[in-house]
């Protein structure tokens, strides 16, 4: 278990570290504390801010994950504006589990995705995720893809996206 203590972490962080069947690497806040990720980079920083997980049996445990970028998040100049990346939680690391949290005012909630392999999202609060542009609104709780084995989406309360709650697609 990597103990994150309370406090705010600014930027994009990719997950690398990997456990394995029956003994996963767990990444959770310390109890009574609030660990945040701010998907937003600092001025003058390059790149896209977001939290990507690659490591295979990995388990996201509590933290919050949000972006404060205060632009205004509708937009008329198309569909994926430049000034609308706002980051958020992308899953590619195969049996990986996100497991209570909160993850709201990103450009997606959770992008769950077919080249990391069964995995799950249980118990998390996702909501204000995405933008409005000028064909429609964007940005779902839960965008995922899936080729083999089984990803399981249970008791997860989700609200106020500009676009889906759940945007699921087989490959």
């Amino acid at each position: 278990t990597i103990w994150v203590r309370g406090g705010t972490y600014q930027g994009a962080f990719a997950v690398k570290v990997a456990g394995k069947e029956g003994s996963p690497v767990t990444i959770r806040a310390v109890p009574g504390e609030r660990a945040t990720v701010d998907c937003r980079l600092p001025a003058g920083g390059k790149g896209f801010p977001q939290l990507v997980v690659e490591g295979a049996w990995t388990v996201l445990w509590g933290l919050e994950v949000l972006c404060s970028n205060p632009t205004r998040r509708t937009d008329t100049k198309g569909s994926w504006p430049a000034d609308q990346q706002r980051g958020g939680v992308t899953g590619n690391g195969s049996n990986a589990k996100y497991i209570n949290m909160v993850v709201h005012d990103c450009e997606c909630g959770f992008g769950f995705w077919s080249n990391g392999e069964g995995g799950e999202i249980y118990g998390c609060v996702i909501y204000n995720n995405g933008w409005v542009g000028p064909d429609r609104g964007h940005g779902h709780a839960i965008y995922t893809q899936n080729l083999k084995g089984t990803k399981r989406l249970v008791d997860n309360i989700m609200f106020n996206q500009f676009s889906y709650g759940i945007h699921a697609y087989g490959s």
